[in-house]
């Protein structure tokens, strides 16, 4: 393999920078902007279990790594809409959901499902793209402090 990938940071600088990268640069590209989103959401599981699980805890890692991904999205909304389009990306059929613009509001399972797919009326898929950067930029920062918590 070309680009070992072993930490959060090789992670980080060899699937998501350039899956962000892609996906900002062709933002009408579904497929780019929901690997970016995918990969972004991976992010919690690498830097979880690089700098915070703690095997020894009585608390199980799945429920340690629910508790750190739920501190997360307080601090950052965008990590949240990140998981919400990358959990439904993996688990919906395209082609078995209505095309709809996607809304702030879409909790309910049927409007998130609606929200993976949707794209504005000039094709674009802004509110996704938002998401991109604002989740990439916050893991940029999280990256540089995360050695010292």
């Amino acid at each position: 393999m070309r680009d070992s990938i072993q930490t959060v940071q090789d992670f980080f600088n060899v699937v998501v920078e350039p899956n962000v990268r892609e996906a900002i640069t062709n933002p009408h590209d579904q497929r780019l902007v929901l690997n970016a989103l995918i990969s972004l959401h991976q992010m919690n599981d690498w830097a979880f279990y690089e700098y915070v699980h703690d095997p020894n805890s009585t608390t199980g890692a799945r429920a340690q790594l629910r508790k750190y991904s739920e501190r997360l999205y307080e601090r950052k909304a965008a990590l949240g809409e990140a998981r919400v389009y990358a959990t439904n990306a993996k688990h919906c059929r395209p082609d078995s959901v209505d095309h709809k613009t996607f809304a702030t509001s879409a909790m309910d399972a049927t409007s998130v499902r609606l929200s993976v797919i949707a794209k504005s009326a000039d094709g674009t898929s802004a509110r996704m793209v938002e998401t991109v950067l604002e989740a990439f930029e916050f893991w940029k920062r999280e990256l540089e402090i995360l050695p010292n918590k």
